[in-house]
């Protein structure tokens, strides 16, 4: 059974007991946690009018076990329409058995993306097969979130309490800015500053202030941060439906489109020229629309395998006009 399916499976568990009067304060938690998930996402309060009667029951229970100062809005679909979230259900199962009762974690799959309101209000959008870790109530302190893979952040100022972003190698401190991270496992890591001032550390305490359009990055051989000056929009283009390579070769552009359209691009074979690379800005609108573009640009040729969902990519030596 998926992690997805099971949040589906538990969510409607917890909502037969609590509507029963059965419930426990940790399961009511959690679907706390579920609504604030959903709420998140932007779904509004007009798409439950088909579900009003369940919706009121719901927010009279919670009124009435609770302190009459606290209030809990559902822009959600309830019930019969909670199977088609399945992102939100996979947040759900992972908040109730996370071990940390106020831990969120937000996880998208290949092929989706997903917008997260922090508890500071702060927004962030979290790309495909990403994951986001934070505390329902950030500490005094910090705000610190955790990334696996990338996200786009808009950070609400606050001098006394810095924001922190913690990936497998990389920390970025912020006040309050707008800024992207890219921290995917075999990939390199990169910070992007649309606006304002960061400062990113690596795992061996080197580190760097950005501004805007300014990019660091880290490669695998850990030789150190590299600081670029770059058009920042471009690096987040991703936000508003397209794609972005700068000088990537055909393995990253791959492994991108795979990430972000939930594809099965390959290479005929590992032994290619790495040399040979693709940049440019393209609207993202479907994979075919990347792919005739790319091919169209590069002079390169795919194959769709009619048996599966696999495509080929092949590509010719770097004679070829970039």
């Amino acid at each position: 059974m998926s992690g997805q399916h099971r949040g589906i499976v538990l969510f409607r568990k917890l909502l037969k007991k609590f509507l029963a009067g059965t419930s426990s304060t940790k399961e009511e938690e959690v679907l706390d946690h579920f609504f604030n998930a959903l709420q998140h996402n932007g779904i509004s309060s007009e798409e439950v009018r088909h579900d009003l009667a369940l919706r009121n029951r719901i927010l009279e229970g919670i009124q009435r076990k609770r302190s009459a100062h606290r209030q809990y809005r559902f822009g959600v679909r309830l019930a019969a329409s909670v199977v088609g979230i399945l992102v939100t259900a996979s947040v759900l199962y992972l908040a109730f058995h996370s071990g940390t009762p106020d831990l969120i974690v937000v996880q998208t799959e290949r092929g989706q993306q997903m917008e997260v309101w922090l508890p500071d209000s702060s927004k962030v959008i979290l790309n495909a097969d990403s994951k986001l870790s934070y505390q329902q109530e950030f500490a005094a302190a910090t705000r610190d979130v955790t990334l696996e893979g990338e996200a786009y952040f808009e950070v609400t100022h606050d001098d006394q309490k810095p924001f922190i972003v913690s990936t497998r190698t990389l920390t970025t401190r912020v006040l309050g800015t707008r800024f992207s991270v890219t921290g995917y496992a075999n990939e390199e890591a990169a910070v992007t500053v649309v606006a304002g001032k960061v400062k990113v550390m690596d795992t061996r305490q080197r580190f760097v202030y950005l501004t805007a359009n300014e990019r660091v990055t880290e490669d695998f051989s850990g030789r150190g941060l590299f600081k670029h000056y770059v058009d920042a929009d471009k690096y987040i283009s991703w936000t508003t439906g397209k794609v972005f390579f700068d000088q990537l070769d055909m393995q990253q552009v791959i492994s991108i489109l795979n990430k972000r359209y939930d594809a099965h691009l390959r290479l005929p074979s590992a032994d290619y020229d790495k040399t040979c690379t693709l940049s440019g800005n393209f609207s993202g609108a479907t994979l075919d629309h990347v792919l005739e573009s790319i091919a169209f640009i590069y002079d390169i040729k795919y194959e769709r395998d009619p048996n599966s969902d696999a495509i080929t990519i092949y590509i010719k030596p770097c004679s070829t006009k970039q």
